[in-house]
């Protein structure tokens, strides 16, 4: 998972760093390519659409996606990262939750339906997927897309292997959308899901 600075990385990731500090010292997450904005456009090139960017950090694609014309809103649990965000790309809605709970202070604070979620470079810290799935699911609209961005293990160094997902992670993530599609770029797996989500080892979720 690249960042602008990539020094001791493994301790921003840990449980004990913390993603405030990590913000305020000015690092950040690679900022979208232009591979990855033309993999989107197909969801956002055909009229204003309604956008949630789950774990914007500070806001950067929020920022581009706001700026072609949608209805954007951000999300991410760090406070200096919606502060960043707010400061530096005024304009999307920003909400501070966390996107790995499933109440008031997560996922469950927003109402859909939502056209397009996107959620980059996030799945790896993510300790309950299939919940996360389940409530991501449920706030996409009926003809809605979930794009989500993750490393692929096997192309990372030992070291940066723990924030990422194994290409059969991400074949069952795959797996588990009636619509999928799945695309590598360079190290990175890009996913496009829509339709019913079923777990591939649990009870089929509908929306």
């Amino acid at each position: 998972m690249d960042t602008t600075n990539t020094s001791n990385d493994t301790e921003a990731y840990s449980p004990a760093g913390s993603w405030d500090v990590y913000f305020a010292s000015g690092r950040r997450f690679r900022p979208p390519t232009p591979s990855e904005l033309a993999n989107l456009e197909p969801h956002t090139g055909q009229g204003r659409r309604r956008i949630l960017d789950i774990g914007c950090g500070t806001g950067t694609l929020t920022g581009i996606l706001h700026a072609s014309g949608h209805d954007v809103t951000g999300l991410d649990f760090s406070p200096e990262a919606i502060r960043q965000a707010l400061a530096d790309h005024p304009g999307p809605g920003y909400v501070l939750a966390d996107a790995d709970q499933d109440g008031p202070g997560g996922l469950g604070a927003l109402a859909g339906p939502y056209d397009l979620i996107v959620c980059r470079l996030v799945v790896a810290f993510i300790t309950d997927l299939h919940r996360f799935m389940r409530r991501a699911s449920s706030l996409l609209a009926d003809d809605g897309h979930l794009y989500v961005m993750t490393p692929i293990a096997e192309e990372l160094p030992p070291e940066r292997r723990s924030h990422a997902q194994t290409r059969a992670q991400i074949a069952a993530l795959a797996a588990s959308w009636t619509e999928s599609s799945v695309r590598e770029i360079e190290d990175h797996a890009h996913l496009t899901l829509s339709g019913l989500y079923r777990p591939v080892t649990g009870t089929s979720t509908r929306r």
